[in-house]
């Protein structure tokens, strides 16, 4: 019997890889030129109705700090109010990206979240006094620059409890909010002397592809996914990067980064260490380790440079359990 001659190009020859969700070509089209450009090549989709789930005076696309803001104001105003969220809470930086940075706010709902969550308990609070070798220290994020010995306050807020107080602030207010829902795309809108509005937000979620339907729309998804979706005009942000990372004088958007939580450190062995063996910021640590193999090859500490920096940022703020 014949071998069947089965090689890569061969395979993605007689393949056809497509993506499960379906939308309108004039959606998938219009999109793809507002964010990337014109110069692709195209697919066409099959043309799709789709559902309109819901419907509001104001549609927030993104529940993060500022969508948050945005959809309690507009409910508190009296105007029927959705928001749409990918994740299972509110938040966004704040619960899920566990950026849990306590402050007494800058007025308005972000001061009153603060007061929120200190009401509920959710605060935590670390001094001089319970981590007296913290103020200098080269693992801190917030405290590093300081003289070793300095006064200091560092608050934080447990991410879990604010997402829920943040929910429930939402509820209160009257706001429908629809959580692991994935904003996909726009339904533009014919107006007069040629102008065009949004009419709908497509979403994805475990009932598939559906519309919600507003009139006003209000894009928090904090990479100005709506506004480009609707052929706006728009600038990419994200600030200059360090010299041994740009190529050109054009600024590039930095990289999202992943924050995690440890627990269980023993940091005055940490602070005896970092002093007997001359080690403060662990790198001969964890190159020792490197060298054994306790630790993958991959694994790097973050190098702070100049007015931005290399590798993801080390957010090290202990916090009372």
């Amino acid at each position: 019997m014949q071998k069947p001659n089965i090689n890569r190009r061969n395979f993605l020859r007689a393949s056809a890889i497509t993506g499960a969700a379906l939308i309108g070509e004039n959606f998938l089209t219009r999109g793809t030129q507002a964010a990337y450009g014109s110069n692709r090549s195209e697919i066409k989709t099959p043309t799709e109705k789709l559902p309109v789930a819901m419907e509001a005076d104001v549609v927030v696309v993104g529940g993060g700090p500022g969508g948050f803001a945005a959809a309690l104001r507009a409910a508190r105003m009296g105007a029927s109010t959705i928001l749409i969220e990918k994740y299972d809470m509110p938040g966004g930086v704040h619960t899920s990206g566990l950026q849990g940075a306590y402050n007494a706010g800058v007025g308005g709902i972000h001061t009153e979240l603060m007061q929120r969550l200190d009401k509920e308990g959710q605060v935590y609070s670390t001094t001089e006094k319970t981590f007296p070798d913290w103020a200098g220290n080269p693992l801190s994020h917030y405290e590093w620059g300081l003289k070793p010995g300095s006064p200091f306050t560092r608050k934080t807020f447990n991410p879990d409890g604010g997402g829920s107080v943040m929910l429930t602030m939402l509820e209160e207010a009257g706001v429908r909010a629809l959580y692991n829902n994935t904003f996909v795309d726009v339904k533009m809108k014919k107006l007069p002397k040629k102008e065009t509005a949004i009419e709908a937000v497509i979403v994805k979620n475990a009932a598939g592809l559906q519309a919600i339907k507003g009139k006003i729309f209000i894009d928090g998804s904090g990479t100005a996914e709506v506004v480009a979706r609707a052929g706006a005009p728009f600038v990419r942000g994200g600030g200059p990067q360090p010299p041994a990372v740009a190529t050109d004088k054009q600024n590039r958007p930095l990289p999202g980064g992943l924050l995690w939580t440890m627990g269980g450190v023993d940091f005055e062995e940490v602070s005896k260490y970092q002093k007997s063996y001359n080690d403060p910021t662990l790198s001969k640590l964890i190159a020792a380790a490197l060298a054994a193999g306790d630790i993958p090859p991959d694994l790097f500490r973050p190098r702070l440079e100049g007015s931005a920096f290399t590798g993801t940022c080390t957010s090290a703020t202990p916090r009372l359990t």
